[in-house]
């Protein structure tokens, strides 16, 4: 037993500061791509939203989301691209930080370090299951969890990751005892992830919103406590009322419309085959793991999160400027990466007790995900368009 223990030990000694270096290495290739992304135009290289966001702020004062104001500050420097790239490059580090510690909070038995950063670099890097005669192009025509060319959504990960860590350091412990330091710190990382880009909020709230009714109805919790907690979304729900008015109002010319399935349909050969590929592996660890997936609290807590995300998609588009922007993409594409981590998570969660070929085939889907998900950022370090 002990030779066993120290093995582990042994093995950890080497993986965890190896895992740890990776981290850091992603996070200087993050600085390297975003550096690049600040000085070039939609012209094809280095393509991704950061200039016109730059732009946005510095020159049309951008006041109504958390990274406008951020870029403003860096750029009244001679040093604006630079510390651009850096916040972001820690954004993104940052994220990989909180997966893994929101991944030690979601299993129920102590994880190595180097196991939990190892999920959490695959979560934040795979994408679509990309198959060329779907969808020719990586990315535009899929919907995916992992993107690096819109400032706004990478600053949104970070702080909805936290959110839904607190939120259920709340959920586990509310009908007894509610903590106000966690409480806090849970309206503090919604607000900031509304402030940032309201898409997470708009996935986020309607589902509290239905598990806490639940709670209520099933007696899990008093009136009070459901009340209290419901409460908490105010300060995010007047932000997002705030943002949809300078957004929306009267004299924007902008709207949101229903229009079923136009915002799916925009783009790719094939939307419908390529909206089923960007659920691959979901699709399959579901049928592998479905006996887990009906006793596990937070896969369902995901799940709604994904349909209010498939129900933005779907049902609404906006209309105006805006009209093929397919700005719901991004609420969607948070909510599958929730979905996507529970999944990874319940997969090597209860992968000895599965069967072989259930195994075989999750890994490979799995795997490739992650591998599409790799080569894309490579590519968009070499300078590609993110429409490669």
């Amino acid at each position: 037993m002990d030779t066993k223990n120290n093995s582990t030990v042994n093995f950890d000694r080497y993986l965890n500061p190896l895992l740890i270096l990776l981290c850091i290495a992603y996070g200087i290739c993050c600085f390297y791509l975003y550096y690049h992304q600040c000085f070039y135009k939609t012209t094809g290289l280095f393509e991704s939203d950061l200039y016109a966001h730059i732009e946005m702020a510095v020159k049309d004062k951008w006041f109504y989301s958390l990274t406008g104001l951020i870029y403003q500050l860096f750029f009244i420097t001679d040093f604006g691209e630079i510390l651009t790239a850096l916040f972001l490059a820690c954004v993104s580090f940052l994220t990989i930080i909180a997966t893994a510690l929101l991944l030690k909070k979601l299993f129920k038995t102590d994880k190595s370090l180097h196991f939990l950063l190892s999920l959490s670099l695959i979560a934040n890097t795979l994408m679509a299951f990309y198959v060329k005669f779907a969808c020719s192009t990586r990315y535009i025509g899929y919907q995916s969890p992992s993107i690096w060319h819109n400032s706004t959504y990478i600053c949104m990960k970070l702080f909805a990751v936290l959110t839904v860590y607190f939120f259920i350091e709340i959920y586990d412990t509310y009908p007894e005892k509610l903590s106000p330091k966690t409480f806090i710190l849970f309206i503090l990382s919604l607000s900031l992830s509304v402030f940032t880009k309201t898409s997470f909020g708009m996935v986020f709230i309607p589902a509290m919103g239905i598990v806490i009714l639940i709670d209520l109805f099933t007696k899990r919790a008093g009136f009070l406590k459901a009340v209290t907690v419901s409460l908490s979304v105010i300060p995010s729900f007047v932000i997002l009322l705030w943002q949809n008015n300078t957004l929306f109002g009267e004299n924007t010319g902008n709207s949101i419309i229903i229009k079923p399935w136009y915002a799916l349909s925009l783009r790719g050969e094939h939307p419908k085959v390529s909206f089923v590929l960007s659920l691959v592996f979901l699709i399959v660890s579901a049928i592998a793991l479905r006996k887990y997936i009906l006793k596990d609290r937070n896969y369902h807590f995901s799940l709604l999160m994904w349909v209010m995300g498939f129900v933005w998609i779907f049902f609404f588009t906006e209309s105006g400027e805006r009209a093929l922007d397919s700005n719901f993409y991004w609420g969607y594409s948070i909510s599958l990466f929730f979905m996507y981590l529970i999944s990874t998570k319940l997969f090597f969660e209860n992968i000895k007790k599965l069967k072989p070929a259930a195994i075989v085939l999750c890994s490979l889907t799995l795997g490739y995900q992650v591998y599409c998900g790799i080569l894309f950022f490579i590519n968009l370090m070499c300078g590609v368009t993110y429409f490669m």
